[in-house]
């Protein structure tokens, strides 16, 4: 879908996604989700690489939507519900 969207030097048309972004912990557990309706991407940005610095790698990605929900998950028993409810509301 981005690569659709960005790639094709938008001479395809834009097609908006539902996107769930999840933030997690150290061991990889969703602490924050964010629901966002009627996606699509505006720009992707990469910083600079260098084989003298150990830096992290990072990227980022601008989007433009009409609205978002952002869901504290909470402890983890609670996790799956909350997931699948923010999920079922951008169905």
């Amino acid at each position: 879908w981005f690569g659709q969207s960005v790639g094709s030097g938008l001479s395809l048309p834009l097609l908006p996604q539902n996107i769930l972004v999840l933030l997690l912990n150290e061991e990889g557990l969703p602490l924050v989700a964010w629901g966002f309706v009627n996606a699509w991407p505006l720009r992707w940005q990469v910083s600079p690489m260098s084989s003298q610095e150990n830096r992290i790698l990072t990227e980022s990605l601008e989007l433009s939507y009409n609205y978002f929900e952002r869901v504290n998950l909470g402890s983890p028993a609670s996790v799956a519900i909350k997931l699948a409810q923010l999920t079922s509301r951008l169905m």
